[in-house]
């Protein structure tokens, strides 16, 4: 009877020592698993945030170079506004000196009539 009990025990620490093994291949297996998703997620993740990056930085680079145009824009047209008043206030003056002129002429050919009137009344 003896010999049987050994016998038993030999083959329950058998199918137990089995078992564990199975169950550490099983648990071995589920934690490879594991860390592949976790490490697939931790790829995925890394991508969907290096495209966010990359996305926003694009978006930014767009922003300022339409900001950067804009504001090239904006300088120009003031620049086209100064060169324009400076025209108009150009040619304002030249009339203004024009006008100021003719006057002058005006004035003085009058005064040399008036002058060379009065001389011939001198004379006569």
């Amino acid at each position: 009877m003896r010999i049987r009990l050994k016998t038993r025990q030999c083959q329950s620490l058998s199918r137990t020592v089995s078992h564990l093994k199975r169950d550490a291949h099983q648990t071995e297996n589920e934690a490879v698993s594991s860390l592949s998703r976790t490490v697939l997620h931790s790829k995925r993740d890394a991508h969907q945030t290096e495209n966010e990056a990359v996305s926003s930085l694009s978006r930014t680079v767009l922003h300022s170079k339409r900001d950067a145009h804009q504001t090239e824009n904006e300088a120009v047209s003031s620049l086209s506004k100064s060169v324009s008043y400076l025209k108009r206030d150009a040619h304002q003056t030249e009339n203004e000196t024009v006008s100021s002129l003719s006057k002058s002429v005006s004035y003085l050919k009058r005064d040399a009539h008036q002058t060379e009137n009065e001389a011939v009344s001198i004379i006569e």
